[in-house]
């Protein structure tokens, strides 16, 4: 006699329940996970910045590390030191000068004297003018500091007339071939080919005053923030004697990822201004390091 066999319910291996606690158990360790990376990634290409030398420091040689960056300071030309420094947690550069009679070996500034002629290249001059290279109708100075024979060695040429009719212009040409290096050159040029004459060191109409670069006796100059204060926003007014106005105001300017002040100040009674990066922990905000 055959006998029926009962059907027996198939039933699954985990019950529902636990499938449930297994799938939300998953997904919070990968949503650990995850989190466990995001909070450790180096935040940007520069992150987790350290600087052996503590900052700006062009006299102790550095490395400055952070992210895939690990760079030592480094000479960008006899007198310019590249210093890398940490501004929030990131890695930065900038160009530093050597003060005057130092040189940049080895990422550092050290004194000239220590530095052998032959590790000085026969080109290192640094010039400076107060007019706008070959401008005839301002009388300017050119500064050019030599490296080389007598370190840090600097010398002044004014311009000047030749005669009622001809003036001796001094400006500055650039070294394409090094980086931040100049010379001083000169030309002679012809005032009367303009109907004009030449009165102490510019090409003027007769009896008008000059302009004047040198000694400034003919321009004011008004900062209201006094100066080189990156802290502050300020305005600075230019007058001249003939009452001829000019003003300019603090600004900050982006050059790629790093802002930089754009800081107006009185040189000589004119119209000067510097590049330069806030201090550590501020950066530039409607023209002032905050």
């Amino acid at each position: 006699m055959k006998t029926k066999r009962g059907k027996h319910k198939k039933t699954n291996k985990y019950p529902l329940p636990i499938l449930i606690i297994l799938l939300v158990a998953l997904i919070i360790t990968l949503l650990f996970s995850l989190s466990y990376k995001t909070t450790n990634v180096i935040k940007g290409p520069h992150g987790n910045c350290v600087d052996s030398d503590k900052g700006i420091n062009i006299i102790e040689k550095g490395k400055t590390s952070g992210g895939y960056v690990n760079e030592e300071d480094s000479c960008l030309s006899a007198i310019s030191v590249k210093e890398g420094y940490c501004l929030n947690n990131k890695v930065y550069w900038k160009t530093e000068n050597c003060p005057e009679k130092k040189v940049c070996k080895d990422g550092i500034c050290i004194d000239s004297s220590q530095v052998s002629q032959e590790e000085l290249s026969d080109e290192i001059h640094i010039c400076t003018d107060t007019d706008t290279k070959k401008e005839f109708y301002t009388k300017g100075k050119v500064t050019t500091c030599n490296y080389n024979s007598v370190a840090g060695e600097c010398e002044l040429k004014i311009d000047s007339c030749i005669n009622n009719d001809k003036l001796k212009e001094f400006f500055c040409i650039s070294n394409s071939e090094q980086h931040n290096f100049s010379s001083e050159s000169s030309t002679n040029y012809d005032c009367t080919s303009e109907g004009k004459v030449c009165n102490d060191g510019a090409c003027i109409i007769s009896g008008q005053a000059i302009n004047d670069s040198t000694g400034n006796k003919n321009y004011t100059c008004l900062d209201i923030d006094g100066g080189l204060n990156y802290n502050v926003k300020g305005t600075l007014t230019e007058r001249s004697t003939d009452e001829e106005n000019q003003q300019r105001t603090d600004r900050c300017i982006i050059e790629g990822t790093i802002i930089k002040l754009q800081e107006f100040y009185c040189n000589e009674n004119r119209i000067a201004y510097i590049y330069d990066d806030c201090p550590l922990n501020q950066t530039c905000i409607s023209g002032a390091c905050q």
